[in-house]
């Protein structure tokens, strides 16, 4: 699973398609060192797994949408 960004704070990862197809969008979310995480909906951030994001992570992921949804493309064509 390649780490698409990383701020210091929060990291953020997107899994490729290889045995389990995806078929949301999303991405993962680590903050805490990586004692908190959730998983988010692209390009929306609705979050649907674990924790609610904080707003900073919110704030983040909302700054670099389109970087993930790019990433999310190339790793599950």
């Amino acid at each position: 699973m390649p780490k698409i960004l990383d701020n210091g704070k929060f990291r953020v990862y997107v899994y490729a398609n290889d045995d389990n197809p995806h078929h949301l969008p999303h991405c993962h979310v680590y903050w805490d060192g990586d004692d908190r995480a959730s998983v988010a909906s692209l390009p929306d951030l609705a979050v649907i797994a674990g924790e609610l994001l904080p707003r900073a992570a919110r704030r983040y992921l909302r700054a670099n949408v389109a970087v993930l949804l790019t990433a999310w493309r190339r790793l599950n064509p």
